[in-house]
């Protein structure tokens, strides 16, 4: 099997070359390897041939005769004779054990025509029987069938021997059994062929040199490159997160052979300049002929892709289950306080003998009541905007739509006299879901002219810029502003407020940042008591 294997691996890196006649190469290679068994074998033969008196020649003139051909030695050989004139036909014991016959078996003629392939027979028994020239020996490859049916494939080769007069004595020859190497040859065609074309990528390139060797039509197909083309370039060239020293780091055990395989994942960049991910198997053959390195490629954008999926499903189980725990907790602290109003004013109901004092607290209850249903409205909204999942973006122009927003502000904006300043020129269009957009703008500007500051003029300044592969929006104004060392952490908490004004009910920026967090962005404010707030939001993926 050893000599098999180096057959097969010097046939599939040989690729410099003709593929065909670099493996008839080797595996010659491969028959010199067991000659100088064979020669001892053959020269028994020889002996026990003499010994049967079948033998035109002495033991040691037929062995010289035999072996003048030495690069046709194979493992499994027979000798055999053949005198024309008398029709005698002679073989060693090993002939018997190649053709499947009991050991001690006759030579004759009977048994080989019967058991010739019957494609062959008709042909081989004429070239035998002296039907054709014979002065130039024989050279033939022919099929035969065993006992069993099974086909073997033999070689005969043979030379008309003479004496010392030049008068023709007969023919001697080998009779190789090609069997095995009729099976090595279609395993190794078949291995090709599934290397071939495979659907995996697989290259061959020199451990020393790292050029390309061998390509199967996988990798050329997927690359884009031509044989020619890659056969010039090395595995740096197509790996983009590779410089040389890298890649010889990474490779370094496979080359003082502290590791037999390296498996690592990378990009593959195709003649197009388009990039695929890719898993990389990778180890080192050793040759006589030198070492080459092995990489079978497997392509695994779609499993990337399915993994992306899955991490995202996961993304989102993890952000839902910490929204349940956050929505848990706000429906608890903020029914608690109603809940209990309500049910202090009940037991007061029922204690009370007094129906005045009864009237008094029945009209007490029904603020609370309405308290605890405008608190559930919120909550039930802010929970349907964390489950929307069909969401979609569009692409908006910015100036239109905060002019569409500022005009239900019209009334307060010309009561006051506000200054409003757009800015949209850094980043005019923006993708985004339009209603959430839409709420963003209208809660803040809302905002900004409910706290202004009663010493001046609101000024509000609507401003977008963009940063790497996102937008940041901004709204400006110069209003009352927040004290951000007290309420630092309460900003975006429901039911928060931080001024007194009959129409604050907290729930606006706690909306605001709900949808801000479901697009995957961010909002924070800078603000300073008396001086006026700035809310920033980042609006993430904006840009290829």
């Amino acid at each position: 099997m050893r000599i098999e294997n180096n057959i097969m691996f010097n046939y599939i890196a040989g690729t410099d070359k003709s593929l065909k006649d670099n493996y008839y190469t080797f595996f010659k290679q491969a028959e010199k390897e067991f000659h100088k068994n064979f020669k001892s074998r053959i020269y028994d033969q020889c002996i026990l041939l003499n010994q049967s008196h079948t033998s035109l020649l002495d033991t040691d003139r037929l062995y010289s005769h035999l072996l003048h051909d030495e690069d046709r030695i194979l493992p499994r050989i027979g000798i055999w004779n053949y005198d024309p004139m008398s029709e005698r036909l002679g073989w060693s014991d090993e002939v018997n054990t190649i053709l499947s016959l009991p050991e001690g078996t006759i030579p004759s003629w009977s048994i080989l025509k019967n058991m010739l392939h019957p494609g062959d027979r008709k042909w081989v028994m004429e070239l035998l029987e002296c039907k054709a020239p014979l002065d130039k020996g024989i050279n033939i490859s022919f099929r035969i069938l065993n006992e069993t049916g099974d086909v073997k494939y033999l070689y005969a080769q043979g030379e008309m021997v003479y004496n010392e007069d030049r008068i023709a004595l007969g023919l001697i020859g080998i009779l190789h059994d090609l069997t095995e190497k009729k099976r090595i040859e279609a395993e190794n065609a078949r291995l090709l062929h599934v290397i071939k074309h495979s659907r995996d990528e697989i290259y061959l390139f020199n451990s020393k040199t790292f050029k390309f060797e061998f390509l199967n039509i996988g990798a050329l197909t997927n690359m884009g490159y031509t044989m020619d083309e890659m056969l010039n370039m090395t595995p740096i060239d197509i790996k983009p997160e590779f410089t040389k020293e890298d890649y010889l780091k990474l490779v370094h055990p496979l080359l003082n052979g502290k590791q037999e395989r390296l498996v690592f994942e990378t990009v593959h960049r195709r003649k197009d300049k388009s990039t695929y991910p890719v898993e990389i198997h990778l180890q080192r053959i050793e040759q006589d002929l030198g070492d080459v390195m092995m990489a079978i490629v497997l392509d695994i954008s779609d499993r990337k892709k399915a993994e992306k999926a899955i991490q995202e499903s996961q993304d989102l189980l993890e952000y839902q289950n910490t929204q349940l725990v956050d929505f848990c907790n706000i429906v608890s602290h903020n029914l608690r306080s109603p809940l209990a109003n309500m049910s202090m004013l009940v037991d007061a109901i029922e204690e009370s003998e007094n129906e005045g004092d009864r009237q008094l607290f029945i009209s007490k209850l029904k603020p609370v009541i309405n308290n605890l249903h405008e608190t559930f409205d919120e909550l039930v909204e802010s929970l349907q905007i964390r489950q929307d999942l069909e969401i979609i973006s569009e692409e908006i122009p910015l100036e239109p739509l905060v002019k569409k927003q500022l005009e239900c502000f019209e009334g307060q904006v010309t009561t006051l006299n506000a200054a409003i300043e757009l800015d949209f020129s850094s980043a005019p269009i923006i993708k985004y879901p339009p209603k959430y957009i839409s709420s963003i703008l209208h809660n803040l500007i809302s905002n900004a002219l409910k706290y202004k500051s009663s010493d001046r003029t609101p000024a509000i300044k609507i401003k977008s810029v963009r940063k790497n592969k996102s937008i940041i929006l901004s709204v400006e104004d110069n209003g009352m502003g927040i004290d951000l060392k007290k309420y630092k952490n309460k900003i975006f908490k429901i039911r928060k407020v931080f001024h007194d004004n009959p129409d604050a009910k907290g729930f606006g920026l706690f909306l605001t940042k709900t949808q801000v967090d479901v697009m995957g962005g961010e909002i924070w404010v800078e603000s300073k008591p008396s001086k006026g707030s700035i809310f920033y939001i980042e609006m993430v993926n904006q840009f290829e």
